[in-house]
């Protein structure tokens, strides 16, 4: 919504997990913040809200602020960004939501020239990729100590391959996932993507990685060839293109 110019239709905001992206800091302090986790149904009616945006499913969940048909029956209508909450997402569903939002506010031309400066950035980003490449085998790394949380077939699987990159778990069919120490050092990857977000920094996670007596024999970590993204780039949104960008440069820096 912010990236649509739309913070004076927002009466409030909560449950931030990530830093928020700088060009759109500026209006995002116009927009008051409800909870630091998610809002309660009292916090909600008080702001004035009739509409209400989430998300992921658990927004609309039992730890949530109530399911659609309650808030509905309060008058408050309700929207589930549609490509955080399916397996195999592309860009054509970011594209989906965006336009959906745009038309919901009725800044239909916002959202198209949205849409066409992400297309353009993304096929910016893939005509400096090299054109003989064979794709680099990456591993998203979120976090675990025990195990691997990584990315299967969820959104970081279609940022990885437009950025010339092959997802080693993109087998796997499900979103999020976790998976054995040794399945990733078997598909022994050659660059890893560190998710920014939480207490826990990227920096902590290389160092993790490199002193894992198992992690640490990957060939990514052995050529110190980390990508660090921020959550919500790498998250199904409006910075997807720039996610798209980051990888790129990572994987190839010497075609940028």
């Amino acid at each position: 919504m912010l990236a649509l110019g739309l913070e004076d239709s927002m009466v409030g905001t909560a449950y931030l997990d990530d830093e928020i992206y700088e060009p759109l800091q500026a209006a995002y302090d116009k927009v008051p913040v409800l909870s630091d986790q998610y809002p309660t149904k009292e916090q909600v009616i008080d702001a004035g809200a009739d509409f209400l945006y989430a998300g992921w499913k658990s927004g609309f969940g039992e730890k949530g602020v109530g399911t659609p048909e309650e808030l509905e029956e309060l008058g408050i209508h309700t929207y589930l960004h549609t490509a955080s909450n399916m397996t195999k997402p592309t860009l054509e569903d970011i594209f989906t939501d965006i336009r959906h939002i745009a038309e919901i506010f009725r800044v239909e031309d916002r959202g198209e020239a949205y849409i066409e400066q992400m297309t353009k950035d993304v096929e910016e980003v893939q005509a400096k990729l090299p054109k003989d490449r064979e794709n680099l085998r990456v591993l998203v790394f979120d976090s675990g100590e025990k195990d691997v949380f990584t990315a299967g077939q969820n959104f970081m699987n279609e940022l990885v391959t437009i950025a010339g990159g092959q997802n080693i778990f993109g087998d796997v069919e499900s979103g999020w996932t976790t998976v054995s120490k040794e399945d990733a050092v078997d598909r022994n990857p050659e660059v890893v993507v560190i998710i920014d977000y939480g207490e826990t920094t990227a920096e902590q996670k290389i160092n993790f990685l490199k002193n894992d007596p198992a992690l640490k024999e990957m060939e990514a970590v052995k050529n110190d060839r980390f990508v660090i993204l921020p959550l919500s780039a790498a998250s199904e949104g409006v910075r997807a293109a720039e996610a798209i960008q980051i990888l790129a440069k990572g994987f190839y820096p010497e075609n940028f």
